[in-house]
């Protein structure tokens, strides 16, 4: 009996201890147990690649071992007669107060103290009574997956399924932890987010795309082509609604007296709302392919190659020169700006929320909210914002003054 008891105890105190060095472990204790032990390598991976599987092995062994020593604790203090005489209640709680701490709290503050070391002691034992109660927890993550389902909760496995906060705060931690430079951090959050991005949100607008008339000379479009520095560029007529080819710019220029029409290939069009990464997987297999960017009614939005997605992905966090001097701070709240510069960027300088819905940048904005192309030194006076166009370009915006509004923000509209 009295060897039962103790055996017990040693199971309850190992279960504890390793319950507390699981939730202590870190990447170097991990590293510093697996370096030269091959065997204790195995047994961790085993339990990284199951976590779920681990801990439900733990849970079971812990309350288990709990209950049995609870129930052999007060048979053994019937049968011995052991105790304090008259004096049931204080032994009982003498005795349950020392197996608490003897069993419980003593084993975690160890495995708190010294969790690599108390790791290495329990892990051997512990897989190898994990492999005996095995069919038990694995009957209990199915009933538990059965109750969620009737109960309408998440069935998801947590060993194999990520939330995209969740990677984010992982992704922050590690940078916290020294393990990834900001640059590095800030390229995952980007990579994170694409998923999330339309071709819309990475098209080149049609505005800025290089397109070719199909009505041009050959002299003036090979003149046109060679100077332009694409690979691929959409042949249109009349108007660039009217898309009827992409030219491969390369293959002619290696043949030019051949006829530009040679070397045309049809156009592949898809919707604004299909998602970045789809076209990409599906259209934009090499650096120079091209897809037509079309709305809902037909028209056409812009160009998207594989190179628009990339530098989606690393605007952020490597931004072009000209990227950079988009905005240019003037002091006093107010900014010197480039039309193609982004809503979301000048309020972060200017502490403001200029979001609208449809609308990226500053040129968009200013075109919806005055109906037409502005004039050079036309004012426009939004409810948080003023803005003064300072120089346009054809049908575009290309230098405008923000600056917030107050009580004195009319008379800044002379810079």
């Amino acid at each position: 009996m009295a060897a039962l008891l103790i055996l017990t105890i040693a199971v309850a105190a190992l279960s504890s201890a390793l319950e507390t060095a699981l939730l202590c472990l870190r990447e170097h204790h991990v590293v510093s147990l697996t370096k030269k032990d091959t065997a204790l390598q195995k047994k961790v991976l085993g339990i990284a690649r199951h976590p779920r599987r681990s801990l439900n092995q733990t849970l079971v062994l812990s309350s288990t071992a709990n209950l049995s020593l609870a129930v052999l604790a007060l048979y053994f203090l019937r049968e011995s007669g052991f105790g304090i005489p008259n004096r049931p209640i204080l032994t009982a709680v003498i005795l349950f107060s020392t197996m608490i701490f003897a069993v419980d709290l003593l084993p975690k503050m160890i495995a708190l103290s010294q969790p690599a070391r108390v790791f290495r002691i329990t892990v051997a034992p512990f897989v190898y009574i994990g492999k005996l109660i095995n069919p038990v927890t694995g009957q209990m993550i199915l009933f538990t997956e059965w109750m969620s389902q009737k109960l309408n909760f998440s069935t998801t496995d947590p060993d194999n399924h990520w939330s995209e906060k969740e990677f984010e705060s992982l992704i922050d931690i590690k940078r916290d932890e020294g393990v990834l430079r900001e640059t590095e951090c800030g390229l995952i959050h980007e990579i994170i987010k694409i998923g999330k991005k339309t071709a819309k949100d990475c098209m080149t607008p049609r505005r800025d795309a290089f397109m070719i008339s199909s009505k041009l000379t050959k002299k003036t479009m090979l003149d046109s082509v060679r100077q332009s520095g694409h690979w691929q560029a959409p042949v249109y007529q009349q108007t660039q609604d009217v898309i009827t080819g992409i030219l491969d710019i390369k293959s002619w220029l290696q043949h030019p007296d051949s006829s530009f029409e040679d070397f045309i290939r049809p156009p592949v069009f898809v919707p604004e709302t299909m998602m970045a990464l789809e076209v990409m997987r599906c259209y934009l297999h090499r650096s120079y392919d091209l897809v037509i960017v079309v709305d809902e009614y037909g028209g056409v939005e812009g160009v998207l190659t594989h190179t628009d997605v990339i530098e989606e992905i690393i605007g952020d966090t490597a931004p072009s020169p000209e990227q950079a001097s988009s905005i240019q701070d003037l002091g006093n709240e107010q900014l010197l700006v480039s039309g193609s510069a982004r809503l979301d960027n000048i309020g972060e300088k200017l502490n403001l929320n200029l979001e609208s819905d449809g609308l990226d940048t500053i040129g968009g904005l200013i075109f919806n909210k005055n109906g037409k192309v502005p004039e050079p030194g036309q004012q426009i006076n939004l409810q948080a914002v003023s803005i003064l166009v300072r120089k346009c370009q054809g049908n575009r915006i290309t230098e405008a003054m923000v600056w917030k509004k107050d009580e004195k923000s009319s008379s800044k509209n002379t810079r």
